[in-house]
């Protein structure tokens, strides 16, 4: 076990006393301190000390162990001080020594400063900054200590490069800061680095004899005289750009950007007097100097946004990692709020982290769409995902949303949505409102839409030429079945890259026990859905982090999947008609539409896609490798993932009553139950049939047909889509068994659960929850 926070302090400080008492032993280094003008009363104050050996056996009789010792790195393997022949400088924070320094011995030649490995650099004299209106910041501690016995407030950092930006949160409360360096090509370096962290508030002197501040002194100089020197001090900006015209060329484009990236942290006054000041610098034509110092602005400001949005990512991310959740938490607590299903949810989770499993696998991205009827819960779902940091959340989409055409006049780039998408989901809302646009809106952007998944974007705009953009996202759009039904021919375009979810009516049962639900839930709606929506998104990012090695699928899984990828392509190719028109016996014209080619996609893209959404669901139960239970929802996507009425055909040889006794189904029965004409009805069945999904039997002349599945595709389209219990499937223990069938054992009710994050055998994680009530009614479901 390491050394605890309380036990180091002991050590440290009491080495710090050891050296300090050692240091009044050893007269030629207080010699020295004196010479270099410190007194007494500032020596003691800092507790100045130094190393003369015999650490060890010092901490050894006041009952600390040798493996305490090296672990402060105060003694080293061999049994000796780290700091030996060392002046020390003890660092304190809170009246605690938290690091120690060495400055080398006079007669030595070794380097100046030693620090203490394995801590952290920190500002000498910080205590002082919460309660210091005016500070001084000096580039060493003799210096800093210099300035405090001549009663400044001071802190010095341990080298000229060495100021954190960090740091500057630590002036928060100063109102100036004057940076007094050392006087040379480092030093003036180091208090140009360190005036830009911390802006507005920094001003700069230079020492006109000797390097530091107590070289100052000891050359006889007062502290009168170093007044007059804090009164000549200049903002750092100032000082930057009075060198500008002493410089190299090059060098002085470099200095003059820096300088201008500065510009907006200062207020507008002192703004407009340096600009003015940088333009007389260069000596640069007035036009041209205004639109460099607009694009420098831009650019700084972009990166200040960046900035903003990487600490505000971090800050989000940390929160979600540390929020407990789990995927029994999320189903339990739908399970209060909504009497529908709750496959979505976890398909939606599985395709916001889809990206890393499908990139590891170098396979088709995992893009889906959510179709369900009005208030049918799909954007209330899609919604529940906003918090996950990788999630880019918009309303709908619009046209030129993935490039913009459009220069902003502050010469800043152009902000394309695809260049923030690299890397992320996309959820759209409601991409309902896209369909209603002009069809020429409506295909360019499924154009788009298509060209971006398969991996490179190319666009021509008249103001910025060819703009190139590669993205790979995953992505989520939520649409009613209406809307995707009336552009059929659109999606035609892009089904092949999506895979779709179709949410099925609610039965009247459900519908009941939604409006008890409803009405006993009133009160604790809005609170249990803002807990909802930060169970779900911490739960999605943590699976997004935690992506597992995947244990690769079975032989019997891989020809259960090859077989949904055929039905698949099956399901969306697209069937080729003509209509024309036809006269009845009355004379009546009627509309005929003639087949004359299909195109069907090859099933391997449909493959790559199913095996990325399996494999992001098994990730999302806590498992390592894919089960029935994540086949099952594959299967009821592959039933959706088809133009809208023929996933609506397929669904009638579910519906008892639409169907023969031998489960045939006829024309007019499915016309009836699709609420279509008999001749569209008839259209779509034969549609099917012409594409192997259904066969057909004569009744004989004058009778009607009889429709029914392919003996391929039967057991995909007959299975009953029964309403899954996704609590009872979390409460089992899943078994591997070599062929890849998981045995779900269903657990007792009455027996405890197993602690969150003891994993079994196949790696799900169990439930924290306990005795719930929500468990109690799952457990009583048959």
């Amino acid at each position: 076990m390491g050394l605890s926070d309380e036990k180091r302090a002991e050590i440290l400080k009491a080495a710090a006393d050891f050296y300090h008492a050692r240091l009044w032993e050893t007269p030629r280094i207080l010699a020295y301190l004196k010479g270099r003008k410190l007194s007494e009363e500032i020596i003691t104050w800092a507790r100045l000390g130094y190393a003369a050996g015999g650490l060890k056996d010092h901490l050894l009789k006041l009952g600390f162990t040798p493996e305490e010792c090296r672990e402060t790195a105060l003694v080293r393997e061999d049994g000796k001080d780290f700091f030996y022949r060392k002046i020390i400088i003890p660092y304190f924070s809170h009246g605690e020594v938290t690091l120690l320094r060495g400055r080398s011995d006079p007669e030595e030649a070794d380097k100046i400063y030693l620090h203490l490995p394995g801590y952290e650099v920190r500002m000498y004299g910080e205590d002082i900054l919460p309660s210091a209106t005016r500070v001084i910041v000096a580039e060493g501690e003799m210096d800093a200590l210099t300035l405090r016995q001549w009663g400044f407030d001071a802190v010095a950092i341990p080298g000229a490069g060495a100021f954190k930006p960090e740091w500057e949160k630590c002036f928060e409360h100063c109102r100036q800061a004057i940076l007094c360096f050392d006087a040379d090509p480092a030093g003036e370096r180091g208090a140009a680095e360190a005036a830009e962290i911390l802006g507005e508030k920094v001003s700069i002197i230079r020492i006109p004899e000797g390097k530091d501040v107590n070289e100052f002194v000891c050359r006889g100089h007062t502290k009168e005289e170093f007044e007059e020197l804090l009164a000549t001090a200049k903002g750092g900006l100032i000082l930057a750009i009075e060198r500008l015209p002493h410089l190299p060329e090059d060098e002085k484009a470099r200095s003059a950007e820096q300088i201008m990236r500065r510009f907006p942290e200062l207020s507008s006054a002192n703004r407009v007097i340096l600009q003015e000041e940088l333009r007389k610098a260069l000596g640069w034509d007035k036009r041209l100097f205004e639109r460099i110092v607009k694009e420098t602005t831009a650019q700084w400001e972009k990166e200040r946004k960046g900035k903003l949005q990487k600490a505000e990512f971090e800050t989000r991310s940390r929160n979600l990692l540390e929020t407990p959740s789990d995927l029994y938490q999320i189903h339990a607590l739908l399970d209060e709020m909504s009497s529908a299903s709750h496959d979505l949810v976890e398909l939606l989770l599985a395709c916001s982290i889809s990206l890393p499993v499908t990139q590891a696998a170098e396979e088709a991205l995992v893009w889906l769409m959510a179709v369900g009827a009005p208030s049918g819960d799909k954007t209330n779902q899609a919604s529940l995902l906003k918090e996950m940091p990788q999630i880019y959340f918009l309303d709908t989409l619009t046209e030129n949303a993935f490039v913009t055409g459009y220069v902003p006049e502050s010469g800043e780039r152009p902000n394309d949505l695809l260049s923030e998408l690299n890397g992320r989901c996309l959820v759209i809302k409601e991409l309902g409102s896209l369909f209603s646009r002009k069809a020429e809106v409506i295909r360019q952007v499924l154009g788009d839409l298509q060209a971006i998944y398969d991996g490179h974007f190319a666009k021509y705009t008249g103001t910025r030429g060819l703009v190139k953009h590669t993205a790979a996202f995953s992505f989520i759009g939520c649409i009613t079945p209406l809307a995707l039904s009336q552009h059929q021919r659109y999606m035609n375009l892009i089904g092949p890259r999506f895979l779709f979810y179709r949410l099925l009516p609610l039965t009247e049962e459900q519908i009941q026990d939604g409006f008890e639900i409803s009405w006993q839930g009133e009160k604790h709606r809005k609170g249990r859905l803002e807990k909802l929506r930060r169970l779900v998104s911490a739960y999605g990012w943590q699976r997004h982090n935690a992506i597992p090695q995947l244990l690769p699928e079975t032989p019997e899984q891989q020809a259960q999947l090859n077989e949904l990828a055929v039905f698949l392509a099956y399901g969306r190719a697209i069937v080729l008609t003509e209509r024309r028109q036809e006269f009845g016996e009355e004379g009546k014209s009627y509309s005929v539409y003639e087949k004359y080619g299909y195109q069907r996609e090859e099933p391997f893209r449909a493959l790559q896609q199913l095996k990325g959404l399996a494999r992001s669901l098994a990730v999302v139960h806590g498992r390592n490798h894919i089960t029935d239970h994540e086949l099952e929802l594959l299967r009821r996507v592959v039933l959706s993932s088809m133009p809208p009425d023929r996933a609506e055909a397929l669904l009638l040889f579910q519906a008892g009553q639409c169907l023969k006794p031998d489960g045939g189904l006829t024309r007019r029965e499915t016309a009836k139950a699709l609420k279509r004409s008999y001749n569209q009805a008839k259209r779509l069945l034969e549609e099917l049939e012409s594409l192997e999904i259904l066969e057909s039997v004569s009744e004989g002349e004058g009778k009607e047909r009889s429709y029914y599945p392919a003996p391929r595709f039967k057991s995909l389209i007959t299975a009953p889509l029964i309403h899954l219990d996704h609590l009872l499937d979390l409460e089992g223990v899943a078994k591997n068994f070599p062929q890849g069938k998981a045995e779900v054992v269903l657990s007792d009710p009455k027996t405890e659960w197993i602690p969150q994050g003891e994993v079994h055998g196949n790696g799900v994680i169990t439930s924290e929850l306990r005795d719930s009530e929500v468990h109690k009614k799952s457990a009583a479901r048959p």
